[in-house]
């Protein structure tokens, strides 16, 4: 079952390709979220005005997770009065995100709603450009006069992985005192609930239907629920954000298959050093794990919401893969084939079918037979991978053949690092 919970885009930042056409190519450049193609453009700034600078400078920011460093580079940007209107847009757009993931939602609805506004004007935007916009803007709407979400003082701890019939990774927690078998979903833009379950967790509806995009769908409708306290690992979180959705959009294969809950970027992303270690068949969730020491550009950076791993793909170079612990399989897409044709040659054609909430859909892929992927020195191969022709700016999706094999990984949010954790 293919990124189940990478339905829960709600902030996208604009991460679509089609924002390049025909605009600004310093829009062009953050919108392909590519933080290494960003550094090399300051390291020589000469032809930059100081508005493009400052938001370029605050786009690395927020793709590197240094939130107040993001704020403060962009709203520079936006104050000198400068900015060409496709830039302006895109710098309230990021702000909002930013906000947004700090849990400061009237800031993040201003925001967000400047770039809506500014957006109608945009001729190169794309319908589903400004629905996803104005999809991010309503959640933060929903969200005003909530408390931010907050965490108790970080603890290391753990609990035991135990793999369900999708074989996705469920750990013990608790909602306002009641035990809950979580799905770990680092893919999962915002944690969600079904209703029944929202209903047993007395997770506080909000009266705001909001609509978010899926997998498979582009529209569908939702609701936000706040849990007054989650305990996850050892560690405490308050006023934490929750879709709830209806059952059926997280039921699956008839009914045979039922997500109840999932914990997602908002939450794993604060908890510091998170391990999803294996030892043999045992898997553990791990927390609060001392950090190491942060590279200036690492390994792991942030599309909105969205955890990105850029690693060495063996005969081709570095690759930037969406990583989904959510995702059954690793699978590149039409931006990787554009990228390697000469790793495309030999591929063959197989069709493949996906869910996610909303439903699902087949499509043709082609399938390349082996890939070796490394990440601080340490490789896992696959014997074979699928190509699709979806059009994204991250080259594919990391999923759990590779995540899962020999000792598990690592996310390091403190200082930006992936790790392939070593076979014990």
């Amino acid at each position: 079952m293919r990124a189940i919970a990478a339905l829960l885009t709600a902030v996208a930042l604009c991460a679509q390709p089609a924002c390049a056409a025909g605009v600004d190519p310093i829009a062009a450049m953050i919108d392909a979220n590519d933080p290494f193609a960003v550094a090399d453009l300051l390291s020589a700034p000469n032809h930059l005005t100081e508005p493009e600078r400052a938001l370029l400078e605050g786009a690395a920011a927020a793709m590197r997770f240094d939130d107040e460093a993001a704020i403060v580079a962009i709203e520079r940007a936006t104050q000198s009065g400068r900015l060409p209107p496709a830039l302006r847009r895109l710098a309230q757009t990021l702000l909002g995100g930013v906000y947004l993931r700090k849990h400061d939602y009237a800031k993040a609805a201003d925001a967000l709603g400047v770039a809506y506004t500014l957006a109608a004007g945009e001729a190169a935007l794309t319908a589903q450009e400004r629905l996803t916009l104005k999809q991010t803007r309503d959640v933060a709407v929903a969200l005003l006069g909530e408390a931010p979400q907050s965490r108790d003082a970080l603890h290391e701890g753990s609990v035991p992985i135990k793999r369900d019939a999708a074989d996705l990774a469920r750990v013990e927690g608790r909602v306002n005192g009641v035990a809950e078998a979580f799905v770990l979903d680092t893919g999962a833009g915002y944690s969600t609930a079904t209703r029944s379950a929202a209903a047993r967790l007395a997770l506080r509806l909000l009266p705001d239907e909001v609509v978010v995009g899926s997998a498979t769908a582009d529209s569908v409708p939702a609701q936000l629920g706040i849990a007054q306290d989650l305990e996850i690992a050892g560690n405490r979180f308050h006023n934490v954000v929750f879709l709830v959705m209806a059952d059926q959009a997280l039921t699956f294969s008839g009914g045979a298959y039922k997500i109840d809950a999932i914990l997602g970027f908002p939450v794993l992303s604060r908890l510091g050093r998170v391990e999803f270690a294996r030892a043999g068949e045992q898997e553990t969730f791990r927390a609060g794990a001392p950090s190491g020491p942060g590279a200036p550009l690492g390994d792991l950076y942030l599309d909105g919401m969205r955890p990105i791993a850029a690693l060495q793909l063996a005969g081709a170079g570095r690759v930037r893969l969406f990583l989904d612990s959510g995702a059954k399989a690793t699978s590149f897409n039409a931006a990787f084939a554009s990228a390697f044709p000469a790793v495309m040659r030999g591929a063959t054609t197989k069709e493949v079918t996906f869910g996610g909430a909303g439903g699902s859909q087949t499509r043709n892929v082609r399938v390349l037979s082996s890939a070796t992927f490394v990440a601080d020195g340490r490789a896992r191969k696959l014997a074979s991978v699928t190509v699709s022709d979806e059009t994204k700016n991250e080259l594919g999706t990391l999923g759990q053949d590779v995540l899962r094999a020999d000792g598990g990984f690592a996310l390091d949010f403190n200082a930006m690092d992936f790790v392939f954790l070593p076979a014990k």
